[in-house]
Formats: structure tokens, sequence, C-alpha cells
């Protein structure tokens, strides 16, 4: 069986000015922000265990990065996610399915309380390349 790779690209902060505050009292950069539980390794464990290259992809070569957008609320629950960049192939799909699977966050903090805080996250696809070759 041929073994798939996923790479895997850290969470990102939106904004660039550490005090702005969106709409509905969303901050897009604080001064602690949100982070998986654990470290990275245990977030890159996480998205690698459970993020299957969908088929459809496979088929039809398709490689790149889906990035998608969430807010992760004070008690760590993630909602409102949005893709923002897809690549097609159902991957944006499996990116959403896994990110609405997973654990509850450490939330942001800004002045020391816990605040909703959106957040961007990027997942790369890419084949391996004797799959590229043979179109699988």
């Amino acid at each position: 069986m041929k073994k798939l790779s996923v790479l895997i690209i850290t969470v990102l902060a939106l904004g660039l000015a550490p005090d702005l505050q969106a709409q509905d009292n969303v901050f897009e950069n604080v001064s602690e922000m949100p982070h998986f539980p654990g470290d990275s390794e245990a977030y890159h464990e996480f998205l690698s265990s459970n993020l299957k290259y969908p088929k459809e992809a496979i088929a039809l070569g398709i490689e790149g990065k889906v990035d998608l957008s969430f807010i992760v609320d004070k008690d760590g629950t993630l909602s409102n996610f949005a893709i923002i960049r897809t690549i097609g192939g159902k991957c944006d799909k499996e990116v959403l399915r896994v990110f609405k699977k997973s654990p509850k966050w450490t939330p942001g903090k800004q002045d020391g309380k816990l605040v909703r805080t959106r957040v961007q996250a990027s997942v790369s696809f890419k084949l391996p390349a004797n799959d590229k070759e043979d179109g699988k």
C-alpha cells in the first residue's frame, strides 16, 4: 500500500495589530494566541492520524494547500469554520471534517482575560512522486 503524505502547516494569526478587535468581540491577534492542547507535535500527530487524502484528489493528481479560518471560543471550542482557499478534490471537506472533531483548544487571552479569537490554519496535500507519475 502506498503511503500518502499530508504536510501540515502550523496555525497562524490573521491580524497584524495586537489591540484590534473584530466584530462580535472576536479578536484576530491577542497577547496569548489559542493553541491545540499540548505542543506542536501533538497538533501534528492529531492531524496526521486523522486526515485522509481524498480518493477524488488522488485520482485527479491534486496537490496544494487548503486554508481555513475558525474561531476558538472562550471555552476552547472551535466554531465558525470558513474555507479561505481550496484545491478541489474534496480536500477542503476533509480538512473541515478533521478540524470539527478537534479536541478543545487552549483559548486565547488578551489582558489576562479569555477571549474569542479568529485563527487560520493551512494544510498541505502532497502526493508521493510515484502516485503523481502513475496518476493515482
